[in-house]
């Protein structure tokens, strides 16, 4: 295997993507009827999202690890 696709994230991102193709019918020759940079705006959502709350997993209080434990689902509204 190459170098390129060893790293953890690259291989999350390739199963997510055969999960869309298998689960979800999101076959590759879709893609291409995209003609508005619609695919590349999305993923840029998906990353201002993540960015603008970061200060949410710098915190002790209310990082990934809270929302995690079983106790947060009395006071976290998404567990």
């Amino acid at each position: 295997m190459s170098e390129l696709y060893s790293s953890q994230a690259v291989k999350d991102v390739l199963n997510e993507r055969e999960r869309q193709i298998i689960k979800e019918g999101y076959l590759p020759e879709f893609d291409n009827l995209y003609e508005a940079n619609e695919l590349p705006r999305a993923a840029s959502c998906y990353v201002d999202h993540v960015v603008s709350r970061g200060w949410v997993y710098n915190s002790k209080d209310f990082g990934p690890e809270v929302y995690m434990d079983e106790d947060a689902a009395g006071w976290w509204p998404f567990a």
